[in-house]
């Protein structure tokens, strides 16, 4: 792994000379600059932390393709800041963090040192026992409530650091155990928003230039497969006020008249039609993330197209109604095709629609051809645009605190073939597909429903390098203490690492229910 001082041209850095004795802190995204830079931890971190006295804060992203560590603002070692925070809202990025924390000699973690390695993010949030040897402490939940404070613990030597980070009350401690609490921002409008956001001059982020505005976080809906559903809660906006305030203030830090809206259910938000057509009025572009099918008319979609977005992204999941009931997203194949002709007739140039396949006592074959005949009836009703439809078609990861966390992982590794039906079949001159690769979705499964060992064969695969093979070999290596990936939990072991986000009786009375529902029609 290389590793160098790369600073980018950008619009409103921090700049922060910081002094001697200053409490020095890195925030580390492991994922390649781009991606980085579209984070809102990154810019609030940044943002807050340098705003404090007596602290200085430096951002490092990591780009895989070149297995390069890249500082952005200083030619400081890591190993010699006092902390360093890493933002890990997906599960393989743990590898990425192993991998440069191996090869800086930060891991295995034994005892308390400094840097003190502290992560977060839904991933870890929900299940952070597959970081034991990798971090010191790990932020349950939202970080607003605690990063000052985090900040001013990890001057102290280590152990001292440590007690206070612990006395946070929402902080695991792998090498101590014991159960966190989930921190909670529970007033959007109070909790701090990045308005001057950097940008960067020489590379599109993958979300496009923009001011990032969350407008919510959580969700209230609890879809069967989601984790960020069930360990995001409660549901929380922002008011319509603020709202405005953040686009109104943030834009003229920003290049281009466009937003970038992150939400998990946008319009399941009072108020959110309300605030797209205050966008559009003031002629603001809007990035519109992906949608449920029940929320959208014909009104709401060519206000999305008014804001400039020329793909609509829409996640049925599936198009069996009876299915779809059951796991949270009641919708049919005929709604689709209404949605599907509507954003046709408006103009929009692709309808992207996200797709789950290997639900409990699924009928695969059924659900294949239901997405068939709906390509079928937008051929047979006049659409005939090359690639007019996007299918993106996953196959179910199991994740912990969700009514599906005690399925056993390699369930994953059944659903290759049935993904390849599903290419095989959707793929038409108005339709591609693109599916993931089991054995992508079989690693993330291994590590989102992991114990504390679980760590080890993440150690093991940033050692072999991060592609499939690296997992590959480092499975096999760790296999005799993988055996939940065959069996699953009978007792998962994060219910004695996190507090539970919803009383425990749900998970199995809702697994049952799911279970009952789908097995019976089979």
């Amino acid at each position: 792994m290389r590793v160098v001082y790369r600073r980018r041209r950008e619009q409103n850095p921090v700049h922060k000379r910081g002094k001697a004795r200053d409490i020095r802190i890195g925030i580390l995204i492991p994922i390649p600059y781009r991606a980085a830079i579209s984070s809102l931890f990154l810019h609030y971190a940044y943002i807050a932390l340098n705003s404090l006295e007596g602290v200085v804060a430096y951002r490092y992203v990591y780009d895989m393709a070149s297995d390069t560590l890249e500082s952005l603002d200083t030619s400081e070692p890591i190993t010699k800041l006092d902390a360093l925070l890493v933002s890990l809202p997906f599960e393989l990025d743990y590898v990425s963090l192993a991998r440069i924390e191996l090869e800086l000699g930060l891991a295995p973690r034994k005892g308390f040192s400094k840097p003190i390695v502290i992560a977060g993010g839904v991933a870890p949030s929900a299940n952070p026992l597959p970081l034991t040897n990798l971090v010191d402490a790990v932020v349950i939940g939202d970080a607003e409530p605690v990063l000052e404070s985090i900040a001013y613990a990890v001057a102290d030597e280590p152990s001292h650091a440590m007690k206070e980070l612990e006395d946070l009350n929402c902080i695991y401690i792998p090498q101590t155990g014991g159960k966190a609490r989930r921190c909670v921002a529970e007033d959007l409008d109070r909790a701090p928003h990045p308005v001057q956001q950097i940008v960067p001059l020489d590379e599109e982020p993958v979300y496009g230039y923009g001011l990032r505005i969350e407008v919510s976080r959580g969700c209230r809906r609890f879809c069967a497969f989601c984790l960020e559903g069930h360990v995001s809660i409660p549901f929380r906006y922002r008011s319509l006020a603020v709202l405005k305030r953040i686009a109104e203030i943030g834009l003229e830090y920003q290049p281009r008249r466009r937003v970038v809206i992150y939400s998990l259910s946008l319009f399941d938000i009072p108020h959110a039609t309300q605030f797209l057509e205050y966008l559009a009025e003031n002629s603001i572009e809007a990035s519109i993330p992906s949608l449920r099918p029940d929320y959208l008319d014909r009104d709401r979609i060519e206000l999305i197209y008014r804001l400039g977005q020329r793909t609509l992204t829409v996640a049925p999941e599936t198009m069996v109604r009876d299915l779809g009931c059951a796991i949270g997203k009641c919708v049919d194949r005929e709604r689709v095709v209404e949605l599907a002709l509507d954003s046709f007739r408006i103009g929009f140039s692709h309808l992207k629609l996200y797709l789950v396949l290997g639900f409990p006592c699924e009928d695969t074959s059924r659900s294949i051809d239901e997405v068939k005949r709906f390509v079928e009836d937008l051929r047979r009703l006049g659409i005939s645009r090359a690639k007019f439809i996007r299918f993106s078609i996953n196959p179910l990861i199991p994740k912990p605190w969700t009514p599906l966390q005690n399925l056993a992982p390699s369930h994953v590794l059944k659903l290759g073939s049935v993904l390849e039906r599903a290419r095989e079949v959707l793929t038409t001159p108005i339709s591609e597909v693109e599916v993931m690769d089991v054995e992508w979705g079989f690693a993330q499964a291994v590590i989102a429903l992991g114990s504390s060992r679980t760590s080890e064969l993440i150690m093991e695969w940033g050692l072999r390098g991060l592609g499939i093979r690296g997992f590959r070999e480092a499975f096999e290596r760790c296999r005799e203490f993988l055996r939940y990936v065959d069996s699953g939990w009978d007792t998962p072991p994060w219910i004695d690492a996190v507090e539970a986000p919803l009383p425990l009786h749900y998970f199995e009375n809702r697994f049952g229910f799911l279970s009952r529902s789908l097995c019976s029609r089979r």
